[in-house]
């Protein structure tokens, strides 16, 4: 995806459950409590350890297995953050007034705002605000009551997520998303689940960046505009399978027409789905009551 083809967003977070997984088991941090906070401020006078976000996960030994609290008070952060050890909790003050910015647009793989890689196993992002399009490439991410806006493409890669009674805003016309599901055997996909749609202009769920794309809206209302055929092709010439039922709008891009049945559809929206041990599975270890 080209970088004229982003839209940035702003990512109101009440609360992101992400592992990302390069193997079955999950990677476990102990005790299953926060072990220690480390406080970041910006503002002169506060009693802190770190004045920028990266300086703290920085301070984090690379072999981290304790939950360890990075605590962010409120004001504009303008820096990039790239957490590379796992077993952090990212915690802001309320998700108004505390906000991490940064302003870069050169490419797509190095200008994230926010960027967590493979070797941040368990990260969770909690009462924050991001402003950046969601770069949702790779592993198994949990979003909760979120609220995302922007115009296009600005919820895109290829995650396996789940995106639970989220509010999306649309700033124009556009595309929602662009998930980059590359083969039929792949089970990533965006799922938006029991969430709302609001915004102006007219816009398209999502147009197919892979081969394979996958996005599934299930049980969510829409107060904006979505153009008839709901979602489009990423490049001319190529055609998508579209399933619509009274609670899906389910997209899934095949070289051939594709049919599923609505069990199948319903199984998206478990948290198996980004959880095969669920409810015992990884997102029952986290530090969050």
């Amino acid at each position: 995806m080209s970088s004229q083809s982003r839209s940035f967003s702003m990512l109101h977070l009440a609360l992101l459950f992400l592992i990302c997984l390069d193997i079955v088991a999950a990677y476990d941090c102990y005790p299953r409590k926060v072990a220690y906070t480390i406080n970041v401020s910006n503002l002169p006078g506060a009693a802190i350890n770190y004045t920028t976000v990266q300086a703290a996960i920085n301070s984090i030994h690379e072999g981290n297995n304790q939950w360890i609290r990075v605590l962010v008070q409120p004001g504009v952060h303008m820096e990039q953050v790239v957490v590379d050890k796992p077993c952090i909790l990212l915690e802001g003050h309320s998700l108004s007034d505390t906000i991490i910015v940064f302003d870069s647009h050169q490419q797509l793989n190095t200008s994230q705002t926010f960027y967590v890689k493979k070797a941040a196993k368990n990260f969770i992002a909690k009462s924050i605000s991001f402003k950046d399009t969601i770069w949702d490439l790779s592993g198994h991410h949990y979003f909760f009551e979120c609220h995302i806006e922007g115009q296009v493409d600005f919820i895109c890669g290829n995650g396996q997520s789940i995106y639970q009674n989220c509010i999306i805003n649309v700033l124009g016309n556009g595309y929602i998303t662009a998930q980059k599901r590359e083969a039929e055997e792949e089970t990533t996909g965006f799922v938006f689940n029991k969430g709302l749609v609001i915004g102006q202009g007219s816009t398209y769920l999502g147009r197919a960046w892979g081969s394979h794309s996958c996005a599934i809206f299930h049980s969510t209302s829409f107060n904006t505009f979505i153009v008839p055929q709901g979602w489009s092709a990423w490049f001319i010439g190529q055609k998508i399978a579209f399933f619509q039922s009274q609670t899906f709008f389910f997209f899934f891009f095949y070289l051939t027409p594709k049919n599923m049945t609505i069990q199948e559809l319903q199984s998206f929206t478990q948290l198996s789905y980004i959880d095969s041990e669920s409810p015992r599975g990884w997102l029952s270890r986290q530090p969050i009551d």
